[in-house]
């Protein structure tokens, strides 16, 4: 086990976590320790730390009264995370933050543009393109009845020639976020509902730069 003194941009300020750290990652241009253990949030879980923001890191032993007792238990038991799990969760769902809850995701493309960059590209492993009525049956299923009925007038008014993918991504998580604004303005997101809100929400704030 580890004491990482850690600069967190999301808390923005440094903080100190005690981790097992179980393998390095680099990842859309940073690398990445991933440890299990205390995060900067306080939550005894796993976390991807940007190499380049830790400030210190020092050896602990087991009997270190600062290691989480969960960690400590995997350590009496013999079950220390592996980077097997690791790699098997994140075949799972799109995201490096294989920790976060796994959700459904509904896209629809431009005809055009998935033609010429989405098609027969690999993305990940649960990226699947589906049919329009397929979309339909999503929308019925992962929706309340008010949200499913105001979706479906919207994809009424969408081609059925255009490209339509389903995906489970792992919600969050900052690389599949950007991924989608590189698509924009070629690519709707119908689910979940809380991501085509926040999709809305950046193109009303983006709109402010150049609306006048």
């Amino acid at each position: 086990t580890i004491l990482l003194t850690y600069q967190s941009a999301k808390l923005d300020r440094i903080v100190e976590c005690v981790i097992y750290p179980v393998c390095i990652y680099y990842v859309q241009r940073a690398v990445y320790l991933v440890g299990f253990g205390r995060n900067p949030q306080g939550e005894v879980n796993w976390y991807n730390y940007r190499c380049d923001r830790i400030e210190k890191l020092e050896s602990l032993p087991w009997n270190d009264p600062r290691i989480p007792q969960q960690l400590i238990l995997h350590y009496q038991n013999q079950t220390l995370p592996t980077p097997d799990y690791i790699q098997d969760q994140m075949v799972q769902g799109w995201g490096f933050d294989f920790y976060q809850p796994q959700l459904l995701m509904l896209l629809r493309f431009d005809s055009r543009h998935h033609r010429r960059y989405i098609q027969d590209t690999e993305r990940h492993e649960t990226f699947e393109n589906i049919t329009y009525e397929q979309a339909k049956q999503l929308i019925k299923q992962y929706t309340s009845p008010e949200e499913c009925q105001h979706l479906l007038n919207i994809l009424t008014k969408r081609s059925a020639t255009d490209a339509y993918y389903q995906a489970f991504y792992r919600e969050g998580d900052p690389n599949v976020l950007m991924r989608l604004n590189a698509w924009r303005p070629y690519v709707e997101v119908f689910l979940p509902e809380k991501l085509r809100k926040r999709m809305a929400q950046d193109v009303r704030q983006e709109w402010q730069f150049y609306g006048d």
